[in-house]
């Protein structure tokens, strides 16, 4: 376990993420009861001094977690921000340094949690609308498009795509940029137009029609566009 079991805080043990500052930081703030000195059985006091403490997010800490990497440990927990209305996440402690008096705790009220069920909530459901949003500009058989670049096919052109492929060209030297040694994969269609001309082009080459109630407004990619012209 990283936390020493011989540590003892003169405090309550259900208190959120308690961590240590510096004399100066504990110094500014006088009178606050977040702010307190805390006490190690395996400390020598006299010589390395008294531990300032301090105690953040009560009732605020929904979860905690841990960062592994090949040498070290971070030791986090995610906590609700009232102001932005959402979690994030707040280091606490870490193997890189000593720090075990640091700890953190599940303490999460009810209504917390019932506003991080309503943040996850409109959340997927964002993401649900975002992704069938962005459906709707997949150039697919079936889809209207007009012609927006290349050289071969009028600029302009609006047709109906009738097939899709995604094709190969060649083989090449293997490179850092092509380890595979082939090209990437590029997707061509045929468009139709209505007076029953077919025209072979890049997808990227195209743009579909949208219907005239696609929010563009909502729409990740709509809003892209316009931003970059």
């Amino acid at each position: 376990m990283f936390f020493s079991l011989n540590i003892c805080f003169r405090m309550n043990r259900d208190m959120p993420i308690v961590t240590m500052v510096s004399k100066d930081e504990y110094d500014k703030h006088p009178g606050d009861p977040t702010y307190f000195i805390g006490h190690d059985a395996s400390r020598d006091e006299k010589k390395n001094g008294p531990l300032y403490m301090h105690r953040m997010y009560d009732g605020l800490v929904l979860a905690k977690g841990e960062h592994n990497f090949s040498d070290d440990s971070d030791f986090y927990a995610i906590v609700w921000d009232p102001v932005e209305k959402k979690p994030k996440e707040v280091e606490y402690a870490t193997t890189r340094a000593w720090t075990y008096p640091n700890n953190a705790e599940v303490d999460a009220s009810p209504e917390v949690m019932k506003a991080y069920e309503s943040y996850v909530t409109e959340l997927s459901e964002k993401r649900a609308r975002n992704i069938a949003l962005a459906k709707a500009h997949e150039v697919k058989p079936g889809k209207m498009v007009t012609v927006v670049h290349g050289r071969k096919v009028p600029i302009g052109t609006v047709g109906t795509v009738v097939w899709e492929e995604e094709i190969i060209y060649s083989e090449r030297p293997r490179t850092r940029r092509y380890p595979q040694g082939f090209h990437p994969e590029v997707k061509r269609v045929v468009i139709s137009t209505d007076n029953g001309k077919n025209y072979w082009t890049n997808a990227s080459n195209v743009e579909v029609l949208l219907p005239e109630d696609h929010p563009k407004n909502l729409c990740p990619e709509c809003r892209s566009k316009e931003r970059h012209g």
